[in-house]
């Protein structure tokens, strides 16, 4: 520490100088340029001293991050959702649906969606109701729901909610035939009612759901 000192002192006044006067220069060019990437992006920042404006571009440089972490997340979104439209799933409303072009059983069409990291379709609003809807009426042909009749009777979800009374069911439907304990999608109906109940071993396509676990989706 000593020698330091001692060198410190033989240097002549004037390098030093220039020395401090180099760092100031450099310390106001930066501000310069702070101060003017703030107030071009805030104009409220104009008239205000140093210490604001560290503080003002301090915050920018955490939104400049939080921008550019949403913007991958966002490209991986659209990666995804790109990957699946070319699988043939359908998105909406942060979910995709697949309607299958194979007929299975409706026990057998559970186990097709779960090989699909899927499961079979429980309707959730009206909104989707109508969306499924439209999808089966293209198609022509009814699809499997994740609708069935447990052994009290009652209708539900695979995904355990109940089925209420004022539901979209297809007229006259649920009928109380035998062994039709599980529900489809028709395609020839009204929109809001096209529930229709079927024995389960017959086959039909199905209906799957898949929520992306990302949580940029929720």
């Amino acid at each position: 520490m000593l020698e330091h000192n001692l060198f410190i002192s033989f240097l002549p006044t004037s390098f030093l100088d220039q020395k401090e006067l180099k760092i100031k220069t450099d310390f106001k060019m930066a501000m310069e340029m702070i101060r003017s990437t703030v107030v071009g992006t805030d104009s409220k920042y104009k008239d205000k001293d140093d210490l604001l404006i560290l503080a003002a571009a301090e915050n920018l440089t955490r939104e400049i991050q939080y921008l550019t972490s949403r913007n991958d997340q966002l490209q991986k979104e659209i990666d995804i959702i790109s990957r699946n439209v070319k699988d043939g799933w359908v998105y909406f409303n942060n979910a995709y649906y697949w309607l299958s072009d194979e007929e299975h059983s409706w026990m057998n069409s559970q186990q097709a969606c779960q090989r699909e990291d899927a499961t079979l379709l429980s309707i959730e609003t009206k909104e989707e109701q109508i969306f499924v809807a439209d999808l089966v009426y293209a198609k022509k042909k009814p699809f499997w729901l994740g609708l069935f009749k447990d052994k009290q009777g009652k209708w539900k979800w695979l995904s355990g909610t109940m089925v209420g009374a004022d539901e979209y069911w297809r007229r006259k439907e649920p009928n109380s035939g035998k062994k039709h304990d599980c529900g489809a999608m028709y395609f020839s109906c009204p929109q809001t009612k096209c529930w229709v109940a079927y024995i389960c071993e017959h086959r039909k396509g199905c209906i799957c759901k898949k929520v992306p676990k990302d949580v940029w989706l929720n």
